[in-house]
């Protein structure tokens, strides 16, 4: 809900026509078929388009809920295309294979052995002259990080918190390890966009 006011309020003047009012002509949201995504998408909706934006209401004090459309999830090729499009799953495993993909990888061994001997992390662990997080893995590395210093940042934490596998893991980094995972999740992710995924 306070991403969709946020975007509201960070998109309104650059796209008014879009935002003024809720128009279905304009505006489809999609998810994936899991019942949390769907949830967030829904709440994602009512912040961008609050009651005054609504038009005509059938129930003139609640917001008409705004459609989420899905894909059953075998056949969502498009949300969760990594696992059910073959050639998008071949142009991953060409992107992994990539010299721009193992130079980065290679470059960054040090601090993906590091990771690696991190017990939080052993799961995503693989083995080359001995344990590191394959770079393909960096994202869930950064993800869980991230989670707990966002949701872990008050004495008790939040109910997220609590379900972290290691909620202290907000405080297990130094600031220039923390930046350097940073930098090279988000280099990495770049990657998945760029001319490289489509060789």
């Amino acid at each position: 809900y306070q991403l969709g006011a946020w975007l509201r309020e960070r998109y309104a003047d650059v796209f008014p026509e879009v935002l003024d009012e809720y128009n279905p002509s304009l505006v489809r949201l999609e998810s994936s078929s899991l019942e949390r995504t769907i949830v967030s998408a829904s709440s994602l909706a009512l912040g961008l388009f609050p009651l005054e934006t609504r038009g005509l209401q059938l129930i003139p004090t609640m917001p008409s809920n705004i459609p989420i459309y899905t894909l059953q999830d075998t056949h969502d090729i498009t949300i969760r295309a990594y696992d059910k499009c073959p050639k998008y799953h071949d142009q991953l495993e060409a992107l992994y294979q990539s010299d721009e993909w193992i130079s980065m990888e290679n470059d960054n061994m040090a601090l993906l052995r590091k990771l690696a001997q991190m017990p939080a992390f052993k799961e995503y662990a693989a083995f080359k002259d001995g344990a590191y997080i394959p770079l393909q893995e960096l994202w869930n590395i950064y993800d869980l990080v991230h989670v707990s210093q966002v949701e872990c940042s008050t004495p008790n934490g939040s109910e997220v918190c609590q379900e972290l596998p290691d909620p202290s893991l907000a405080n297990s980094f130094q600031n220039n390890d923390w930046q350097a995972i940073e930098a090279l999740a988000h280099t990495a992710c770049h990657l998945y966009t760029s001319d490289a995924a489509d060789d």
